[in-house]
């Protein structure tokens, strides 16, 4: 019926009684629909084939994909050969009835086929990856959100996302402890659709996960030794800060916990809540040496390829006792950024206090102060969070990192 409409179109349009071209324009249209036709055929015969679709069970024996790939590419290429304005022509009559459909949902008695032939293609690119040994050169962040408090969940969301702005994965997960069998699977599902709106309210793209168990320190370990695809682990537990101080011990322990799992640590404190970002903010690093320096000036890295932070400035701040060693400092740290390829700024201070007091009281303080720490044992668990959080009053933003191997600078 379409071909027989367009038809009639075109004699009507470009009848010329005195010629044949008209014939010769139907005959160009009409065959570049078939050809179409058939290329649609080939193509669709490919992702199914190609996607491993058990549904798809094709009569003929001899059947491969390659040869509905061949068919599909062969069709357009003579589509072109023959005239490449009718061809355009069909191609985008072709694509505007996909969206039509697309647009209305149409349900019919086949599935989309696109999403098997995703689900195989997904699945070679895990085999294969997973034969391949971990290089720190090809280090990418896998960021575990842990966002159970909803005061902080949208913050914390949102530094996953700046972090794993196209270049890795992120998972905004809530640990619900002590709940009845009976109730689990319900609250679970309110979990999952309550974090799976603020990823769309704050248009991240991320993954939700909710794990119910008998305590939160049990629901960590699972979810750290169990939440994964294949090959694909995350390395870097992203969380919040505690309020109430005794909140204090189980947090800590909560951090060692982590630390014993390797994988690195990033806590958010925020005591205040931020204005919006603005170009003339910038993130001081407090430098010290080790894995958890260099890790701390790739999450900076990162944070400065996403669109919010895009404008910042990064200074890598550090504090010597003495006048004499501020420019041997100085040259160091610009050659740890040269080896790093980075372009940060250097503040080599003069001064008793170490670089993380140094950079909180810089004028005007920075946006964001990155603090390297490790996870304080638990006769210091109390004096940590006391030094942290009066550190965290002088700024807006205090983002304490723990480094858990697996990262190079230098790669």
């Amino acid at each position: 019926m379409l071909t027989l409409a367009i038809a009639l179109a075109v004699t009507w349009v470009a009848a010329d009684p005195s010629s044949y071209r008209t014939f010769d324009t139907i005959a160009a249209v009409v065959t570049m629909f078939f050809l179409a036709t058939y290329g649609m055929i080939n193509l669709a015969a490919f992702v199914e084939s190609f996607g491993g679709n058990p549904s798809f069970r094709p009569r003929f024996r001899f059947f491969h994909w390659s040869a509905s790939l061949l068919g599909a590419l062969a069709c357009g290429a003579i589509m072109v050969i023959i005239d490449p304005l009718p061809a355009l022509i069909a191609m985008v009559v072709v694509t505007g009835l996909f969206a039509l459909i697309q647009r209305h949902r149409h349900r019919g008695a086949f599935s989309d086929a696109r999403r098997g032939f995703l689900f195989s293609l997904i699945r070679r690119c895990l085999q294969a990856l997973d034969t391949m040994p971990a290089d720190p050169r090809n280090w990418r962040p896998n960021v575990l959100v842990l966002s159970g408090d909803p005061g902080m969940r949208a913050a914390l969301i949102r530094f996953g996302g700046w972090l794993c702005t196209r270049r890795g994965m992120m998972t905004a997960a809530e640990i619900i402890p002590g709940l009845e069998l009976h109730k689990a699977m319900q609250v679970r599902q309110a979990s999952l659709a309550a974090l799976r709106q603020a990823l769309l309210d704050e248009r991240i793209a991320g993954f939700p996960e909710a794990l119910v168990t008998r305590s939160l320190d049990d629901g960590l370990m699972t979810l750290l030794q169990t939440h994964s695809i294949g090959p694909l682990k995350p390395n870097t537990v992203l969380l919040g800060w505690p309020r109430q101080a005794e909140r204090v011990p189980p947090y800590m322990n909560l951090l060692r916990t982590i630390a014993h799992q390797r994988r690195s640590i990033i806590s958010i404190v925020e005591k205040r809540r931020p204005t919006p970002l603005a170009a003339a903010d910038r993130i001081d690093i407090a430098w010290e040496p080790g894995e958890t320096g260099s890790l701390m000036l790739i999450l900076a890295h990162l944070l400065t390829e996403s669109w919010a932070w895009k404008r910042s400035d990064v200074s890598l701040v550090h504090s010597v006792p003495t006048v004499a060693a501020a420019a041997e400092a100085t040259q160091t740290l610009h050659q740890v950024l040269a080896a790093g390829r980075l372009d940060f700024e250097v503040d080599v201070r003069v001064a008793d206090t170490p670089a993380l007091v140094a950079a909180a009281n810089g004028a005007p303080p920075p946006r964001l102060l990155m603090v390297g720490f490790s996870p304080p044992k638990e006769a210091d668990a109390v004096r940590f969070f006391e030094a942290m959080d009066h550190l965290a009053d002088t700024v807006p933003t205090l983002m304490l990192v723990a480094s858990g191997g697996g990262t190079d600078l230098q790669a």
